[in-house]
């Protein structure tokens, strides 16, 4: 079952290495393509294809046209990875909010991903927004959460950031050790 799973992934492979202007052109592309497809060969094309947005997120929106086929969370949360990465935070935030529509499928994961990216950014300001409505999303404002944002910017050189937040949200999320660690190690 793995040599055809291979298979399919190298067929939608040679299709989306030619040179695309947009989604639609890949959508086009890969119309017709005859494959099962399931999620792991959706896994292994997403990341085949994570350092090129184009084809990555126009294979990701054909397979969610696909019949008998469901995106899971997972997936999803890899796509906004891999756009974060890209620094395509327009198009990740847009998949955020199609997840936020299917009520459920963001946790503390997906909101970790998207933190970390916009950090490493230096969006810092941006990452603090995400957390700050973190609760418009179904993911509480808890401990974890809060170590999550605090841990992103201080390794993006945002430590300052990190002690606002603290401060803002001392009464509401209690810092633990290992929150105040992060902060001294920063």
């Amino acid at each position: 079952l793995g040599d055809l799973s291979d298979s399919e992934a190298d067929k939608i492979s040679k299709i989306l290495k030619s040179e695309f202007k947009s989604q639609d052109a890949v959508l086009e592309a890969l119309n017709g393509c005859r494959v099962d497809v399931t999620e792991d060969l959706v896994k292994q094309i997403l990341e085949r294809f994570s350092f090129d947005w184009i084809p990555c997120l126009g294979f990701f929106r054909w397979a969610k046209l696909q019949g008998g086929f469901k995106l899971s969370p997972e997936l999803y949360n890899l796509m906004i990875d891999n756009l974060g990465k890209l620094r395509k935070f327009d198009l990740m935030f847009d998949l955020v909010e199609e997840m936020r529509q299917l009520e459920g499928c963001i946790t503390l994961v997906t909101i970790s991903k998207v933190i970390r990216r916009l950090a490493k950014a230096g969006r810092f300001v941006d990452a603090i927004d995400v957390f700050r409505n973190s609760d418009q999303y179904g993911v509480p404002k808890d401990i974890y959460a809060l170590n999550i944002l605090v841990d992103a910017l201080i390794k993006d050189r945002g430590v300052e950031h990190a002690e606002e937040v603290i401060l803002e949200y001392k009464d509401i999320v209690s810092p633990n050790a290992s929150t105040f660690n992060m902060l001294v190690h920063g």
